[in-house]
């Protein structure tokens, strides 16, 4: 969903706004900005310096408990007052606060005085009113405990920017009409840490196109393409395209820079955990014999150096003895 398209929001609930209103709030910066939004700086990019509320002795992170907060949340569902709004959003802004937020929801669901609702309405206000990150995406939790028709269309725009990216993701996997096909869209919109956090949420794809995406193109990001290359592996069926006589050079080239994520230290067991390893790598060393240009074939060889040179890692493949053997002469054949 394009930032500069992205229609006005319906008039919504009311609650009070506590926070400097010369302040712009993320949602609108984020809809009048122009160009990509992943890494716009937000209105509360400078928070050292007390951006946000201008209050003496903020609570210690440390001393907040779950239960404070849902308290926080009735009390301002109940009586939705400046002082019950404040100390809310005080709360809100903690940033060690944030990282167990999904244990947090389950304690607001049980809450008696906590209902969909009114908590709706809540999240709703601070998704498009707040200046902050942190309560953004405390609301963007909150609306996964929520059924409403413009969550797929709130989590599709604000998960183009890569500070609310993961928080969208499970929104769109449990909300979407179709979590696929919406988690593709956004994850191309995304470079980096995004594009990791959502990729991760897809599901088991049947849709041919986000297959053959996460194949050429979906597992790369600029933290590391052995975060995403062996789900793309599995989920793209990489030894299905591989199988093909003649495999276009966009699959050749995607294949072979995840297995040099496999092969390359990393946060994955790659080829260990990748059960059609033996033959895909095989069907690949059949396509690169003769590489079309020598960007390729430098790409190539690397991997295949990298796959020699590493003795520990090739004798500890769950593959048969021959097929290892095989797989390291036909390598030195590629080198020479």
């Amino acid at each position: 969903m394009s930032s500069k398209n992205h229609r006005k929001p319906r008039k919504r609930a009311d609650f009070p706004r506590v926070w400097d209103l010369s302040r712009p709030s993320v949602w609108s910066t984020l809809r009048y900005a122009r160009g990509p939004l992943e890494n716009l700086p937000l209105p509360d990019i400078d928070e050292e310096a007390g951006n946000a509320l201008d209050c003496s002795g903020q609570p210690d992170p440390g001393m907040i408990s779950y239960a404070a907060l849902t308290r926080a949340i009735a009390n301002v569902l109940r009586t939705p007052a400046r002082p019950q709004m404040y100390r809310l959003y005080e709360l809100l802004l903690q940033p060690g606060f944030m990282y167990e937020k999904e244990i947090a929801a389950f304690e607001i669901s049980d809450h008696p005085g906590i209902a969909p609702g009114p908590l709706t309405a809540l999240a709703k206000f601070l998704v498009f009113n707040a200046p902050d990150r942190y309560p953004v995406k405390w609301a963007l939790s909150w609306l996964s405990l929520c059924r409403d028709p413009e969550i797929e269309e709130i989590a599709g725009f604000l998960g183009q920017h890569e500070i609310f990216a993961k928080a969208a993701g499970s929104l769109l996997k449990e909300h979407a009409n179709d979590p696929d096909m919406a988690l593709w869209i956004l994850a191309q919109k995304h470079q980096g840490q995004g594009r990791v956090a959502i990729v991760r949420k897809i599901r088991w794809p049947d849709n041919p196109e986000i297959k053959a995406w996460l194949l050429r193109e979906g597992f790369r990001n600029t933290v590391g393409n052995e975060l995403l290359a062996l789900q793309a592996a599995r989920m793209g069926d990489l030894l299905s395209e591989l199988r093909n006589p003649e495999p276009d050079q966009a699959l050749i080239d995607g294949a072979t820079e995840i297995f040099r994520a496999f092969v390359e230290p990393a946060l994955n067991d790659g080829w260990y955990e990748y059960a059609d390893g033996q033959e895909a790598f095989a069907r690949w060393l059949d396509h690169v014999r003769t590489a079309p240009n020598d960007n390729q074939r430098r790409l190539i060889r690397c991997m295949v150096r990298l796959f020699v040179r590493n003795p520990q890692f090739y004798r500890e493949l769950p593959w048969s003895e021959p097929a290892i053997a095989e797989a390291l002469k036909r390598c030195r054949d590629i080198l020479t």
